[in-house]
């Protein structure tokens, strides 16, 4: 009998933070669409904040290839970053950073961060920035989106900022 206590008790202590993280798969595209329109300022060299860099690692197989591929230049549209990842949405859940590219110094060509929160729609909060390069690697300029928003879980969602567009999928446990 105590055995068993002592089993139920170590269940309940290590299932409960696996049940309270649970990991939601997130997709994300981002693409040009129309002229490049550069920021008044270039991106910060701590455009990061502290958020947890996304490494191969954390990377899955996407789910929107057919969807990236129609957009295509003679549309009107470049895919610059495209990405699928799993995650857990809490309230201490800390913002990730995505990267596309060689890193130049401080910085890579297409660099931001993406801030999930959870309640009855998720909330994003996403900026990144497109930078340009000079010959040595130098930051010349850069494009940025930089929205919030609430997402509808299983739902493609638009996040449209000027010359910059942002597909994300929240796709629950």
């Amino acid at each position: 009998m105590r055995l068993s206590y002592c089993a139920a008790v170590l269940a309940a202590l290590f299932c409960s933070p696996l049940l309270a993280e649970q990991q939601y798969r997130i997709e994300l595209i981002l693409f040009r669409q129309g002229p490049v329109l550069l920021a008044s300022r270039p991106a910060p060299d701590d455009w990061a904040q502290g958020a947890r860099l996304l490494g191969n690692r954390d990377y899955r197989e996407p789910a929107l290839m057919a969807l990236a591929a129609q957009l295509v230049p003679d549309q009107g549209y470049q895919v610059l970053l495209h990405r699928a990842w799993r995650q857990p949405i809490t309230l201490a859940t800390q913002p990730v950073a995505l990267v596309a590219g060689e890193r130049h110094y401080a910085h890579y060509p297409v660099q931001g961060t993406l801030r999930l929160q959870p309640g009855q729609y998720v909330t994003a909060e996403a900026t990144f920035w497109i930078n340009r390069f000079g010959a040595y690697g130098e930051l010349l300029g850069s494009e940025r989106l930089s929205t919030r928003r609430r997402l509808e879980p299983n739902r493609l969602n638009f996040l449209d900022n000027q010359g910059l567009g942002l597909l994300i999928k929240v796709t629950p446990p």
